[in-house]
């Protein structure tokens, strides 16, 4: 019985070595799957950060087109009321001219001092009334 023993022994230790290497293969092969897995995890992971980048960036894109037309317009704002300040202080320098040029005149014409000519005459009313009187 000894040598049917011996001859199964072979036999049972290339079985188990075969068990072991289909057993190693089998988690290599688990290995290799759980890698990949991560790895497309990993890629999937990527992909997600590159599109909300990209979102965040078509956002912030419109948002710079949309303050760069503001500023634009509030340019264009600024430039219109410069030149129309300057309009109005010509405006305003030719309105004080004349307000100067009619004192001159009206103090020319001796109206600038009413005040003083009604008192002068007056009194050289008063005066002629005494004397006839």
């Amino acid at each position: 019985m000894k040598a049917k023993s011996q001859c199964h022994v072979p036999a049972l230790t290339a079985s188990i070595l075969g068990l072991r290497t289909l057993a190693l293969a089998v988690n290599l092969c688990l290995l290799v799957t759980s890698l990949a897995a991560q790895e497309t995890s990993s890629l999937i992971a990527t992909d997600i950060d590159r599109a909300e980048k990209a979102v965040a960036l078509g956002s912030a894109l419109a948002e710079n087109k949309a303050l760069k037309e503001r500023l634009t317009a509030a340019e264009d704002v600024v430039t219109s009321l410069q030149k129309s300040l300057a309009a109005k202080t010509t405006e305003a320098e030719s309105y004080r001219r004349k307000a100067g040029e009619l004192t001159v005149r009206l103090e020319a014409l001796g109206t600038g001092n009413l005040d003083d000519r009604v008192i002068k005459l007056l009194n050289d009313l008063k005066i002629a009334e005494d004397e006839r009187g």
